[in-house]
């Protein structure tokens, strides 16, 4: 291939892989989820309550798996443990609806989470407080978040 060959193939290249791409991102699918994401931010309808959280929290995790099994690990701070409550973790099953909301299936509930996307190691998810205070309950968390709650999480 000859030199003028060689750049008339990548100037075409530059011109056509470009309009190839719709700028949107792919469609969501459980797979995307598949992992362990740390909780890094708390907001609600009062504002941001992170460190509300993290007074009562060590961590609190999600582990995706392949299958669609998920367990959530609500470790809570010291002083907590320390008065008698564990740590707890929360298995169940998640999937992900054609209107790309996270379903996670907890044994009688399965709070629907709608999901915006901040790269692929970053998820805002939103819900109801009502939904979130249950989940946390259940754990021994008593937050009280009000309206519309986010939590960001990240990919360890």
């Amino acid at each position: 291939m000859s030199l003028r060959s060689l750049f008339a193939f990548l100037l075409a290249a530059c011109l056509v892989l470009p309009a190839c791409d719709t700028g949107e991102e792919d469609a969501l699918t459980a797979a995307f989820f598949v992992g362990v994401w740390d909780l890094t931010a708390t907001r609600d309808g009062s504002g941001d309550r992170t460190a509300e959280a993290f007074d009562v929290l060590d961590a609190f995790e999600v582990t995706f798996n392949d299958g669609g099994g998920f367990s959530l690990l609500v470790d809570l701070d010291q002083s907590i443990n320390d008065e008698g409550t564990a740590d707890t973790t929360i298995p169940g099953v998640y999937q992900v609806t054609s209107d790309e909301r996270l379903v996670l299936h907890v044994g009688a509930i399965a709070p629907s989470f709608e999901v915006s996307r901040e790269g692929n190691d970053r998820v805002e998810l939103s819900t109801a407080s009502a939904v979130v205070n249950q989940v946390l309950a259940a754990a021994s968390v008593d937050l009280e978040l009000t309206g519309t709650v986010r939590l960001t999480l990240e990919r360890r």
